[in-house]
């Protein structure tokens, strides 16, 4: 079930709790994938990739929202300047790979 709530903090930008899936194109391999976007700022989002993706900080990468996605974004009161976005990996978190079975990355939007 994709869900969105607003979480407030002490960041440069509030993060917005969204569960929905996109599509992420690891630019390096040029694989395009299925994942899970946990939450979304003006400045970033985390997602949960397969942990099959070869990602390091710094690698180039692409998401892209679905319609349904998009609006659930939008519901949770951010609004995104399109449906895709460019970002960079700028933190990798393997602390739970096998209980989500995937790699959680931290991306900055440029």
């Amino acid at each position: 079930m994709e869900t969105a709530t607003p979480k407030f903090e002490n960041r440069r930008a509030n993060r917005f709790e969204v569960d929905c899936s996109l599509r992420f194109s690891h630019l390096p391999s040029s694989k395009s994938l299925r994942a899970r976007c946990l939450n979304i700022s003006e400045s970033g989002a985390l997602l949960l990739v397969p942990m099959h993706i070869p990602v390091i900080e710094g690698q180039n990468v692409e998401l892209f929202f679905s319609q349904n996605a998009f609006n659930l974004v939008l519901e949770a009161g951010f609004t995104p300047p399109g449906s895709n976005f460019q970002a960079t990996v700028a933190r990798i978190d393997r602390q739970a790979l096998l209980e989500e079975a995937g790699i959680r990355i931290g991306l900055e939007f440029l």
